[in-house]
């Protein structure tokens, strides 16, 4: 079985900075700096199963009904109700903090798109940039007012993945998450349970499956291990 890589660091630079499209190239920028899902960028529904579904779905999970296919069929595009809504990462979620080292760093304040709660507290989701990284993203967002992004997930992610497949075809929007993981851990050396945290998930097992290693990388330092 072939082992999946992420995008390398230096081709998601040049990715990036390529791109003729300055919206597309900040939505690719910030979704990659932040290590973040397209949905916590956009317009988001948070949609939840309609109370009369869910009692009809856990009436009808009992072994004899599931032995005999007895199971209601169930019309999911009607069984949804809108719960509220996340308009997505706005300017006033960013901010500028002097590094002890010098210059400035970036810092994005947002939360998970899948508990908007949350997003309410503004809980940190990433914390700073490389140079050309935060030009991109500053000088994006620096003339907006309100949602930096006006549009919804669809939306995004077909942008995102046109971009992404005039490189390669097996990339998708979701791999500029995978890709960021795996700098954080392999180029930038962040222990895992801090990458976890920038993350957002619950368990460090989630965020070990993000980190894909360069072969030749791997291959490197295993030659060069003292054992």
């Amino acid at each position: 079985m072939k082992l999946r890589q992420a995008i390398p660091y230096e081709q998601m630079k040049e990715l990036i900075l390529d791109c003729p499209d300055e919206r597309t190239q900040a939505l690719i920028a910030f979704q990659y700096a932040c290590g973040c899902r397209v949905g916590e960028l956009v317009t988001y529904e948070h949609r939840k199963l309609k109370p009369e579904i869910k009692r009809k779905i856990k009436r009808f999970k009992g072994r004899k009904e599931a032995e005999t296919g007895n199971i209601p069929k169930v019309k999911m595009k009607d069984s949804f109700f809108v719960n509220s809504v996340t308009e997505g990462i706005k300017k006033k979620h960013l901010s500028t903090v002097k590094s002890n080292k010098g210059g400035y760093l970036l810092k994005i304040m947002m939360g998970n798109f899948k508990a908007p709660t949350i997003s309410e507290k503004g809980s940190p989701v990433s914390s700073k940039s490389e140079k050309w990284l935060y030009n991109v993203l500053v000088g994006f967002a620096k003339n907006k007012d309100g949602p930096l992004f006006r549009f919804g997930q669809s939306w995004a992610r077909k942008l995102v993945d046109a971009e992404l497949k005039k490189y390669n075809q097996d990339w998708s929007t979701h791999w500029l998450r995978h890709a960021r993981i795996t700098h954080w851990v392999e180029k930038f050396k962040q222990p895992l349970t801090t990458v976890q945290r920038f993350a957002g998930h619950t368990n460090l097992a989630s965020t070990s499956v993000y980190v894909h290693p360069d072969s030749q990388m791997a291959e490197d330092r295993m030659v060069d291990a003292e054992l």
